[in-house]
C-alpha cells in the first residue's frame, strides 16, 4: 500500500490524523473515536456519511 505514503507523510506534515488501511471501515472509525459528534458539522465524501445523522451531527 506504497499509494498511502505520500498521504501519511502529509498528514504528519500538518498535524492531522491517519488512519492506514487495514485500520477499519471509514464511516465507522469516525463514529467510534469521536470524529462525529452530536451538534457538529461533519463534511465527508463518504456515501455512508449520512449514519452520522443518527449520532446527531449534521
Amino acid at each position: 500500500l506504497a499509494k498511502y505514503t505520500r498521504i501519511r507523510d502529509f498528514c504528519r506534515e500538518h498535524g492531522l490524523d491517519f488512519h492506514p488501511a487495514g485500520t477499519g471501515i471509514g464511516h465507522q472509525i469516525m463514529m467510534e473515536r469521536g470524529y462525529a459528534q452530536p451538534g457538529w458539522l461533519v463534511v465527508a465524501s463518504d456515501s455512508h456519511a449520512n449514519t452520522y445523522g443518527a449520532m446527531g451531527a449534521l
